[in-house]
């Protein structure tokens, strides 16, 4: 007899519906394997406790309501008719209420880091005058000679004595092509 067989048998055993035969094949399996045991025990405490629980009755009609309160609801798919209308999940009013939280929690994060939202877009084009052009490095050329921008960059690049970095941002100029 392996273990799941014998797990099969344990019920009929307690309540003594097994054979002769049967009943000493779980009784020497008990004996090779005393760990069951205590199984045995707590199955058989636990088949007593469930006897000694009241019954429970039911009204006579309560299956052929149930069935009705069934099919009403099969047939009854309308979503006005159900009592709990919901929006993601949420009833109305809670949707209200977190998309209200949502809102100030967006409001308050740009008054606490004192970011302000613009109504323009996050790129400023500016027009160029006719004087201004893309050169070959990528830079504006402006026609100018005396141009800072274009002698601290080509200073920059020339003069490899100098370990530190030059701040070039002041000299970055967008142009919209």
């Amino acid at each position: 007899m392996d273990r799941f067989e014998f797990e099969d048998l344990i019920s009929a055993y307690i309540e003594n519906d097994l054979p002769i035969n049967k009943r000493k094949e779980v009784e020497a399996y008990l004996d090779n394997n005393p760990s069951y045991n205590h199984l045995v025990k707590q199955i058989s405490y636990n088949m007593d406790a469930l006897k000694k629980l009241p019954k429970i009755t039911s009204k006579n009609n309560f299956n052929q309501k149930l069935m009705e309160k069934i099919n009403f609801n099969k047939t009854n798919t309308n979503p006005a008719v159900t009592k709990n209308a919901n929006f993601f999940g949420f009833t109305f009013l809670n949707a209200f209420f977190l998309f209200g939280l949502v809102i100030l929690l967006f409001v308050l994060s740009f008054e606490i880091t004192g970011l302000k939202p613009s109504g323009k877009n996050s790129r400023s084009y500016q027009f160029t005058d006719n004087k201004k052009f893309l050169g070959k490095n990528g830079v504006i050329n402006d026609n100018k000679k005396n141009d800072t921008s274009i002698k601290n960059l080509t200073t920059f690049q020339n003069d490899t004595t100098k370990k530190e970095k030059m701040d070039l941002s002041r000299n970055i100029k967008y142009v919209n092509d």
